[in-house]
């Protein structure tokens, strides 16, 4: 037997297991939370074959690779749920790597067998047999705590049913799913056959985007044989949001040593936490769930890796296996999204400059700040699009909310509109107040641990980007959705602190009924506020002094109680250590009471789920399309004249109809053109709305539209020289001319969509 220099076993010569009724019990957790998710795919069109199949890749394809390897690096975890939330990661970013190496050889199909490798070696090699062991674990997770972790992973399970896979109907069936999630179903699909994916829409493009989550759908399709689209829009969650609850809770009890706090840290996010007090400003990027952007929800348990990694790199216990492991995970997140590493980065550094002092930490922590940024350089021009039309702005994030914008349309004096844009930047950052509980980390105790300014560093840099970075699409506030969970797990951890130092003079009872009790002040607070401040935005005049009252009280408080925490540590430290318990309990609560009660998160994705997305296709419109998918060459390229939402095609439409490429899997010479990077770039040059302009490629438009309303010979010619070899042809979009089929075979007709075959052209 052999162990890491922090304990861990790195292979054992135990290789026994055995089933008892108490085995049976800690095993029930896991189960009923693997059957939930079951019956929520079944309830929601999945075949209980795919499910299956799914379920079986997972394991094979992601569990055991990961779960071998980190023993491998980092030596056996004490406990089952570190084991399987760091191999899960683990395991992850070794499927990306073996869906690249297999698919840019042109052996996607036979991507099932690269876990062999993994079989062969840890069989093979002596010193990694070991690593296959069942013993049983040194720690076993309570049987409470494994309930509660279920029914935490339960709520996050109703919350994407109720949401998401509502809104989401698998073909057949015609409703319309919000458009990111046909662009996104069309880049795995494109990722199945391609390395890097192209663009779907502009065939001989590549995708600068932060790809990686398309590829994991890429390759779980590949393996499991189940249909892209069924694994993009129910499958390919279930694991990842167990992937955040698992790796949320074991980050803060590696942090906390208390696994009701790792389970309340899991809850926070899903409530989710934030101190909203002006309803009609509403949350803002309280929320690392975001289902609609699959990257951001598979970066979530990347980067609470990626976390830890970086603490004990700062702490100097990072062995030299341990940082080949850092390295694939930094890896795996450069590519997840690309807001993930930029936030780690702002922690390393912060975390470096703490560790200047100590020669046992300072070079680990440097070396961490060089490979955080070297990654983020080598990978600037590959995967971390999804930037293109951003510029710096003061206050980007406030001059776009709407409870800001009032202020300039009337014509208000400037002292007026600087004191709104404060006001609102106040309201925003309050929002995320609660996690001023991690601030009772700075107690002389904790204070020189680099891990607690690698939180405050990654808090800086997400708010730094929210508030300078001016996407045109918001799309600055994924920073913060980003460290959401890493927020949540910075919270938890100081009010620990705070309750620990507490109990040291205090009995749980006195601690407890405090904690309740500003709880409840707090709460009440919150929503008192929020009563007289109105539920919808008044005219601008009102609105400037509400929001003044709102700031003032929530400031006040503030001073007040730091002023009497200050005081009371110096005078009678009994009671102030009790009163701070008291204060980190209230934030918690006002944090999440208010929050649950009102819906307010919820209510934006409820009006999300409202708009004109859910519209339907025909039946022939997805009939034809997954025709198509289901008889041409996965690698085909088709050309369509659908472009525009909701479908009719007009001059500087919103042109966001991804359906075509997203439901047929296939890419075309030219489709919806609205998330392109040149597209982006003209919103800074262009003053209309976000997505309604034109194609600036005239020559290219004119060709693919000439293809369906006037077609010749001489058109279809120069479209089968660039690729093309089918036309998804809907008379609802355009004029699809008649002479089309004397120089096309047609294959499919329904309504009003015809799909023909090009010919190859006659020498």
């Amino acid at each position: 037997m052999a162990t890491t220099a922090d304990n861990q076993t790195i292979c054992s010569d135990r290789l026994t297991f055995r089933i008892t009724p108490g085995a049976i019990a800690r095993l029930a957790p896991g189960l009923t939370a693997f059957l939930l998710s079951a019956i929520a795919c079944i309830r929601y069109q999945v075949p209980v074959l795919e499910v299956t199949r799914f379920t079986l890749e997972n394991c094979w394809a992601i569990l055991l690779p990961g779960v071998l390897t980190h023993r491998a690096l980092r030596g056996r975890p004490t406990d089952l749920v570190t084991e399987l939330a760091w191999g899960t990661v683990t395991g992850l970013a070794i499927q990306l790597a073996a869906w690249a190496a297999f698919v840019s050889a042109g052996a996607g199909s036979w991507l099932i067998v690269y876990p062999l490798a993994f079989v062969a070696v840890f069989t093979a090699v002596p010193r990694l047999r070991g690593c296959w062991t069942l013993a049983p674990y040194v720690r076993r997770t309570g049987i409470r705590t494994a309930w509660a972790l279920t029914a935490v992973y339960a709520a996050s399970l109703v919350v994407l049913v109720y949401y998401t896979f509502r809104a989401l109907p698998l073909p057949p069936r015609t409703g319309l799913w919000y458009q990111d999630m046909y662009w996104h179903a069309a880049i795995s699909a494109e990722a199945m056959h391609s390395v890097p994916p192209r663009v779907p829409q502009l065939d001989d493009h590549v995708l600068i985007y932060h790809w990686f989550s398309n590829a994991h759908m890429a390759a779980d399709a590949l393996i499991s044989h189940v249909d892209v689209v069924t694994v993009t829009g129910r499958l390919w969650y279930l694991p990842i949001y167990a992937a955040i609850t698992l790796t949320t809770y074991v980050l803060t009890v590696s942090l906390t040593e208390r696994a009701w706090a790792g389970v309340l840290a899991a809850a926070l996010i899903v409530a989710p936490a934030g101190i909203s007090v002006v309803s009609w400003i509403g949350p803002l990027a309280v929320s690392g769930y975001v289902p609609y952007s699959p990257s951001q929800v598979f970066s979530l348990p990347f980067l609470a890796f990626g976390v830890w990694l970086l603490i004990e790199a700062a702490r100097g216990r990072l062995t030299a296996r341990g940082w080949v492991l850092f390295v694939l995970i930094v890896l795996g997140t450069c590519g997840a999204k690309s807001s993930a590493l930029p936030v780690l980065l702002g922690g390393a550094c912060l975390g470096a400059l703490v560790s200047l002092r100590d020669r046992s930490r300072r070079w680990p922590a440097l070396g961490a700040v060089a490979l955080i940024g070297a990654v983020i350089a080598a990978s600037a021009k590959v995967v971390a699009g999804g930037s293109s039309g951003s510029t710096i702005a003061l206050n980007a994030t406030v001059i776009r909310l709407e409870a800001f914008r009032v202020f300039l349309d009337h014509g208000h004096p400037m002292s007026e509109i600087h004191l709104a844009g404060v006001l609102v930047l106040a309201i925003i950052l309050i929002q995320f107040l609660y996690g001023a509980t991690g601030f009772a980390l700075l107690h002389r105790s904790t204070r020189r641990d680099p891990a607690v300014w690698i939180f405050v560093g990654i808090f800086l840099a997400a708010q730094l980007a929210l508030f300078l970075i001016n996407h045109p699409s918001m799309s600055q506030m994924y920073f913060v959705e980003g460290i959401d969970p890493l927020w949540a797990v910075f919270a938890v951890w100081g009010a620990v602190a705070a309750i620990s130092r507490a109990r040291c003079d205090s009995s749980w009872r006195a601690v407890f009924t405090v904690m309740v009790g500003y709880g409840t002040i707090g709460t009440a607070t919150v929503f008192v506020i929020r009563h007289l401040v109105g539920h919808h935005q008044p005219g601008a005049r009102s609105a400037l002094h509400r929001m003044l009252f709102a700031v003032g009280v929530v400031g006040i408080a503030v001073v007040l109680t730091a002023v009497l925490l200050i005081l009371l540590r110096r005078r009678a430290p009994v009671v102030g250590r009790l009163m701070a318990a008291g204060v980190v309990g209230g934030l918690l609560v006002a944090a999440t009471v208010p929050s649950v009660w009102e819906g307010d998160f919820y209510q934006a994705r409820r009006d999300l789920d409202a708009r004109p997305n859910h519209r339907h296709l025909s039946v022939a419109e997805v009939a034809g399309a997954r025709w198509l998918a289901g008889h041409s060459p996965l690698s085909a390229t088709t050309a369509t004249n659908v472009y525009c939402l909701p479908v009719r095609t007009v001059p500087h439409c919103d042109a966001r109809a991804f359906w075509v490429q997203g439901l047929s899997e296939r890419s075309s010479y030219l489709g919806a053109w609205a998330y392109e990077d040149q597209n982006e770039d003209n919103l800074l040059h262009q003053k209309q709305s976000d997505y309604i302009r034109s194609f600036w490629d005239v020559q290219r438009l004119a060709l693919n539209n000439a293809a369906f309303a006037d077609p010749s010979p001489a058109v279809l010619t120069q479209l089968y020289d660039y690729g093309v070899r089918w036309l998804y042809a809907d008379s609802a979009a355009s004029r699809v001319s008649a002479s089309l089929s004397r120089y096309a075979m047609l294959r499919w007709h329904a309504g009003t969509v015809w799909i023909y075959q090009l010919r190859a052209p006659q020498v």
